[in-house]
């Protein structure tokens, strides 16, 4: 997923704002410029709004709360995430090229098992999240990247875990129940009889 376009209808000061981010793009400025607030804006239409308990950015001027961002997936081509207060968190729609529309199911399908704490630590993050990596284990880390990297991405993380479960299922080096287990047992045993047998 690549982000080319933010629409910020209202969030903390910021309202009626329009940001392209078709290139790399680095927010950089004076303290209170806005670039928490669009970092923030960016985290709350992925993953909900903040809660009771944290900043919720809602407009200072009382305009419209949420916004929506423009993105490319490999998967679904090019959408637009939308996020309204209807709800806490606020409701996500999903808005496809032809017209039709998703909601969480597909916002879930495009972020390929990316949480919040992830974006927070690897894609999103200022000097106190630079700070906190370490809490992120090294094997998320090196799993999400890999997954984003590649083609078909998440289907092939799926595969990694479907195909160790069943490698799991078939020998464990200390286990009895395993497939691979059980027969060697039984060939342990068939041994010790041939050997009473000859002997």
């Amino acid at each position: 997923m690549r982000m080319e376009k933010l629409y910020i209808y209202g969030y903390g000061k910021l309202e009626n704002v329009e940001m392209d981010l078709s290139t790399l793009t680095v927010l950089y400025g004076e303290n209170e410029a806005g670039k928490s607030t669009i970092r923030s804006f960016m985290k709350s239409i992925l993953f909900g709004f903040p809660t009771r308990g944290q900043r919720r950015y809602e407009p200072k001027e009382g305009g419209k709360y949420g916004g929506a961002i423009t993105v490319q997936t490999e998967k679904y081509g090019r959408l637009k995430i939308e996020r309204l207060p209807k709800t806490a968190a606020g409701e996500v729609t999903i808005y496809f090229e032809d017209g039709k529309t998703g909601g969480e199911e597909i916002l879930h399908d495009i972020l390929t098992g990316m949480n919040e704490s992830l974006f927070e630590s690897v894609f999103s993050f200022d000097m106190h999240g630079l700070q906190n990596i370490h809490q992120l284990g090294e094997a998320d880390i090196g799993n999400y990247l890999f997954s984003a990297s590649a083609v078909g991405s998440d289907a092939l993380l799926q595969l990694d875990k479907k195909l160790e479960k069943e490698m799991d299922q078939r020998f464990k080096p200390s286990g009895r129940k395993p497939e691979i287990n059980v027969s060697l047992q039984e060939m342990k045993k068939l041994e010790e009889k041939m050997k009473e047998w000859q002997g």
